[in-house]
């Protein structure tokens, strides 16, 4: 899933961390990465499935494998 694959490459740019989650607001997510809150969430959610990330209260966070 190319949303997948972005939001891991800007997460591995920043050093594995993030600071946006399933609730953070629809236009700070449309602003950084271009697609909706919807097509964010499926992609994190994808993301945690494979093993990838890890999402807290603060943000995402790469898990190192």
């Amino acid at each position: 899933d190319d949303d997948s694959a972005l939001i891991y490459e800007r997460l591995e740019e920043a050093g594995g961390f993030l600071p946006y989650h399933d609730k953070s607001e629809p236009q700070m997510i449309k602003k950084e990465f271009q697609m909706s809150k919807n097509a964010f969430k499926r992609a994190i959610g994808r993301l945690m499935k494979e093993g990838k990330i890890r999402i807290t209260d603060t943000g995402i966070s790469k898990i190192e494998s």
